[in-house]
């Protein structure tokens, strides 16, 4: 009988593809300069001694667009939580949109809201409900309109994320 030849088995075969791919990749690991996907966040003399303070670092592009985006947030929940507060029929609705545009203003490192909010009691329920409608269009757009003007694209995935769970509240008004 001629000997059997030897065959490879299932787990040595991919745990030699494997390493074979983990082999490759060592390469990537180490990305130099004319890697155009790196992005040092700091030299290794900074690493080692603190940052360095020679070299002005450039302004955040994307601080201004989060900032304004923080303070809308921020503007539409003072208006919900304040009309909660003027038509307790309607806190069940608003509650939760002021809930999330306080969380959605933290995502975006909060804010300082300038204006005070007055709401008047006596409208009519609807009408309270289309004033609310027309504020929530409203920041739904900033948003889209933020997350095109953002340069990161991190960013402008969060800020479309946000106007796509503003648009979904207020199809629950």
């Amino acid at each position: 009988m001629p000997p059997r030849p030897h065959t490879l088995s299932r787990r040595a075969l991919i745990g030699a593809a494997a390493l074979t791919t983990a082999g490759c990749s060592f390469g990537s690991l180490d990305p130099d300069a004319e890697d155009p996907t790196y992005t040092p966040t700091s030299t290794p003399s900074e690493s080692a001694a603190g940052p360095a303070t020679t070299e002005p670092q450039p302004a955040d592009p994307d601080a201004e667009v989060a900032s304004q985006a923080a303070v809308e947030l921020l503007t539409a929940q003072q208006v919900a939580k304040e009309t909660a507060k003027a038509y307790p029929a309607l806190a069940d609705r608003l509650d939760p949109i002021a809930r999330l545009h306080r969380a959605q203003a933290g995502e975006l490192g909060g804010g300082q809201v300038t204006t005070v909010v007055v709401i008047e009691q006596g409208e009519p329920r609807a009408k309270v409900l289309r004033r609310i409608e027309r504020s929530e269009q409203a920041l739904q757009e900033h948003l889209v309109a933020a997350a095109l003007a953002a340069d990161s694209g991190a960013l402008a995935r969060l800020l479309a994320s946000m106007a796509a769970a503003t648009a979904q509240h207020r199809e629950t008004l």
